[in-house]
């Protein structure tokens, strides 16, 4: 079962994409949704299987939380309000706990985790011309402190931790970097194999990515070297919801949300077998042309132009989303 969050509202299906249905939930790791009732002082776990509620959780008056991660055995969920924000923790027993981080928030803090179950956590808020991170190591329902750092990043849209736990990647609109920060010290530690696109970013359990492009469209791709680079169009006048990316379990399937102008009117895509052909690079006379479709020619010409750095000789897989007909 596949759950997403766009704007309050929850849209379920299962890996088919099939029996849809709707809550206003939010998206946790493992299995359920937790609600905030209210927007004030509590959580609803959610089966994803029905969409019923299961259990309740007080988080106290005036925490509005938020984001959500599972990390070390424990649900974590950023909350608060401009100004005021923190991390709080829901244990097995369903304990609630404020305030388990040392530090401040300026606001509540998005959070993330590896694709498959360890104990790093990260942490982040945007701050005026730059975003505030902080890494953890989530053990025994406590958070220790790895590394604080402001990133050069102005609008933070989404971020990921790759799947090994070393790196983040960060989604920004406006400024797309192929930067990998490290989880360790929060320091730029090489490159993705692509810019981290706008509106989201997720990480496969295998390590292949998966980011935004454009106004309206998505692509995955290695974390780093050779692999299947794909791309995908929406299609006008759809575009990518924020934190609108995820990957299935077993990385067979991406689950993509697209929402309309207005933010609304959510739809599910789900991605798996694309139609490619392989294209290689530096013009060789062995190039196999793409079938037209709905990816339009400068994103084709964008994609293999920002591959050019890549050894000579080696090749890539390009994938367009085919119009029926």
């Amino acid at each position: 079962m596949g759950a997403f969050h766009e704007t309050g509202a929850i849209l379920a299906a299962d890996r088919r994409s099939a029996a849809p249905g709707t809550d206003r939930c939010h998206r946790s790791r493992r299995g359920r949704l937790v609600r905030d009732i209210g927007r004030t002082v509590a959580d609803a776990a959610i089966s994803t299987e029905n969409l019923t509620e299961s259990a309740r959780y007080s988080t106290g008056l005036g925490t509005r939380p938020d984001s959500l991660a599972v990390a070390g055995g424990t649900l974590w969920f950023g909350y608060g309000t401009a100004g005021a924000g923190g991390i709080g923790s829901v244990d097995g027993s369903g304990t609630v706990t404020s305030r388990q981080d040392s530090g401040t928030w300026t606001a509540p803090p998005t959070l993330a985790t590896t694709p498959t179950p360890s104990g790093v956590l990260a942490a982040a808020v945007q701050t005026g011309d730059t975003s505030a991170f902080v890494t953890y190591r989530a053990e025994g329902g406590a958070l220790t402190r790895q590394a604080a750092k402001a990133l050069p990043v102005p609008d933070l849209s989404d971020f990921a931790v790759t799947a090994d736990g070393l790196h983040l990647a960060v989604s920004s609109p406006a400024y797309p970097r192929g930067d990998r920060y490290g989880t360790s010290d929060l320091a730029a530690d090489g490159r993705f194999a692509m810019p981290v696109g706008p509106g989201a970013v997720a990480v496969a359990p295998d390590g292949t990515m998966a980011d935004g492009v454009g106004d309206h469209g998505f692509e995955s791709f290695p974390e780093t070297g050779e692999g299947y680079y794909h791309e995908y169009d929406f299609g006008y006048p759809l575009r990518l919801a924020a934190h609108g990316l995820a990957w299935a379990p077993d990385g067979s399937r991406l689950y993509t949300v697209g929402v309309d102008a207005s933010g609304g009117t959510p739809t599910l895509r789900t991605t798996r077998d694309p139609e490619t052909a392989w294209v290689h690079l530096y013009g060789s006379s062995s190039t196999t042309p793409l079938a037209p479709g709905l990816l339009h020619w400068r994103h084709r010409r964008h994609r293999v132009g920002g591959l050019r750095h890549r050894p000579s000789g080696r090749t890539c897989r390009i994938s367009a989303t085919i119009a029926p007909g």
